[in-house]
């Protein structure tokens, strides 16, 4: 027989429990917000070395801004990797160093979870501006005399889709691993025989990120 004071304590822990285990509950269904940071590396398309671009892989950074509720979730993200871009003249030595930035709107979507990763697919679209280091070259035109050839930065739109796989750390922390497909736009010029052939070509590339993030309840 347990005694009437004991009992008493007894169910206010368990009701104690309970709430507890509710509260808990209701935090995972609270939206949220998340702030974090990205490494990684960037893949282009070997295309593009036909136009003189070096198309090995290199590394890339950027940030990631979220806000999400339930399976969803959408944000903000910037990205910058660089490469460079060789060019084919008399008196002409080195390759410029090409910048790109992307800024894109991102959206995912819970795909599930097992043994505590959680999979999502993810969306995105945006700008990307290439800048070049110099912008300004001297292409010897013959005869002693020099022609100045500006590179102007480029802004594009590019899209990419791909997964995300992320598991929750102590304190509200995320750490992820993205793999995304893009493609973008450029106009292209080339030699074809004695004249030059202009265009626009479609690219893509592959983006790998790990991702660290805070997360914030909105309560």
């Amino acid at each position: 027989m347990i005694p009437a004071g004991r009992r008493a304590i007894m169910t206010l822990l368990a009701l104690a429990s309970l709430a507890s285990g509710s509260n808990v509950h209701a935090a995972e269904q609270l939206p949220w917000w998340s702030l974090g940071v990205l490494s990684g590396a960037t893949a282009l398309d070997h295309s593009l070395a036909d136009y003189q671009w070096d198309t090995r892989i290199r590394g890339a950074f950027g940030a990631e801004a979220l806000i999400g509720h339930g399976r969803w979730s959408m944000g903000a993200r910037a990205w910058r990797t660089q490469t460079t871009q060789a060019v084919e003249a008399p008196g002409v030595s080195g390759s410029p160093t090409v910048r790109a930035t992307s800024l894109e709107a991102v959206g995912r979507f819970g795909a599930g979870s097992w043994h505590g990763l959680r999979f999502e697919g993810t969306c995105s679209a945006g700008r990307r501006h290439l800048g070049y280091t110099p912008d300004e070259l001297l292409i010897d035109s013959g005869s002693g005399n020099t022609t100045q050839v500006v590179l102007a930065p480029i802004d594009e739109w590019v899209a990419s889709a791909g997964l995300s796989v992320a598991h929750a750390l102590p304190g509200d922390w995320d750490l992820g691993l993205q793999l995304e497909h893009g493609v973008f736009g450029l106009d292209t010029a080339h030699r074809v025989g004695a004249g030059i052939e202009t265009g626009r070509e479609s690219f893509g590339e592959w983006n790998a990120r790990f991702a660290l993030a805070k997360r914030f309840h909105l309560r």
